[in-house]
């Protein structure tokens, strides 16, 4: 989304994970839900200098108590919160806590 909420590219599925990421850089900002390997893409997102925001969909109210959920619209509702909360800093989003990779790696 631009800096006036339009929507100007909306990636729903992606199937080359690293030729996303070698796409953005300082200035964007992904959201994604946790889950399995989460930790190591937000790594790889902040690498290259974009934010990158891990929410729990759990503590998420527009996914949670979405009537019509689907992943294009909670994937919609996520960058449209992403949008407010980046560009206008009005909304909070449920971020996980992400530990350092020494933490991560400890725990394996």
């Amino acid at each position: 989304m631009d800096r006036d909420g339009k929507e100007i590219k909306f990636i729903q599925s992606c199937i080359d994970h690293n030729h996303y990421i070698r796409t953005i850089g300082p200035g964007d900002a992904v959201v994604f839900e946790t889950g399995l390997g989460s930790f190591y893409w937000a790594d790889k997102i902040e690498e290259t200098g974009a934010q990158c925001f891990v929410i729990n969909p759990y503590r998420f109210r527009i996914i949670k108590d979405s009537w019509n959920k689907t992943d294009k619209n909670d994937s919609r509702n996520m960058a449209k919160a992403l949008w407010a909360h980046v560009i206008t800093g009005e909304f909070g989003l449920p971020v996980v806590h992400k530990p350092s990779s020494e933490v991560r790696e400890l725990r394996q």
